[in-house]
């Protein structure tokens, strides 16, 4: 008997939810900031003087295009998912060349030259949120897993040197690599807002944060240059080398979107 009238109650239950509830979608733009960028370092001594010079990666760093679909319950309780594809994520990162030619004593190590980048990022999370309103405007909290897959792209150009009749000669050499990783898990949460302009429409200003501290799987050399002219063929293996100790390309990120809501099945004065 106790069974069958809890039953009965969890049916009766869905149905005022169901009734109660509004079904809604929102396409949105936004761009999201890097939150935990990495470092490129590298170290440069002459005559007795020592020299660090960085530069930021930030690989989370994206204008974004998304689609939002969700179903309120009870005027408070909301069920959304939320998908963001990065139209542009193109970067550069550049730590000046040094004219090694014209110096007799120095110590060099890591890169020079630019590193230009992109992660164009394919993301989704499936969230839980609260809301409050008042009149017509709405406040919200909402909060889930983020899973994404990516492609990285990085294309480094630099000066190396080599020995021409015991003196250094310089050429310009361009090499690019792609990275790629699985679908890879981390946490988003979100504040937003949404102001009623119409009977079935909210203006809606989304505060997006992001941890993902995205898993590189595998590397592949894909352009090699020298003074212009393509190089590839002198490879003997194309394959990149992935540390397993250290793989992980961090994509965290907060961001500002704001999209247009289309609530279906709503009829407001």
């Amino acid at each position: 008997m106790e069974m069958k009238r809890l039953i009965i109650i969890l049916f009766l239950g869905a149905i005022a939810a169901g009734s109660s509830g509004q079904f809604y979608v929102q396409p949105s733009a936004g761009y999201s900031f890097s939150s935990h960028p990495s470092t490129l370092e590298s170290v440069f001594i002459t005559d007795n003087q020592k020299t660090i010079f960085t530069a930021p990666i930030k690989y989370g760093e994206s204008l974004n295009a998304g689609l939002t679909v969700g179903y309120e319950l009870w005027d408070h309780l909301m069920v959304e998912l939320n998908v963001r594809q990065a139209v542009y994520s193109k970067h550069t990162a550049t730590i000046e060349e040094q004219d090694l030619a014209s110096l007799d004593n120095y110590y060099i190590a890591g890169f020079y030259g630019e590193i230009e980048y992109k992660s164009p990022a394919l993301q989704f999370a499936p969230q839980i949120g609260y809301k409050v309103q008042k009149d017509k405007l709405s406040a919200y909290f909402r909060m889930g897993p983020h899973f994404m897959i990516t492609r990285v792209t990085e294309t480094a150009r630099t000066v190396d040197y080599d020995f021409v009749d015991w003196r250094l000669v310089p050429y310009d050499v361009m090499i690019r690599r792609e990275f790629k990783g699985g679908l890879h898990a981390g946490l988003q949460a979100d504040l937003g807002f949404s102001y009623d302009v119409g009977s079935r429409f909210q203006v809606v200003l989304d505060f997006s944060t992001v941890y993902n501290n995205y898993v590189v799987k595998e590397g592949e050399i894909t352009g090699y240059e020298v003074e212009g002219s393509d190089q590839m063929e002198t490879l003997d293996d194309t394959d990149v080398e992935i540390d397993p100790y250290d793989n992980r390309l961090n994509h965290s990120n907060y961001g500002l979107n704001i999209g247009l809501r289309y609530i279906f099945g709503r009829n407001k004065d």
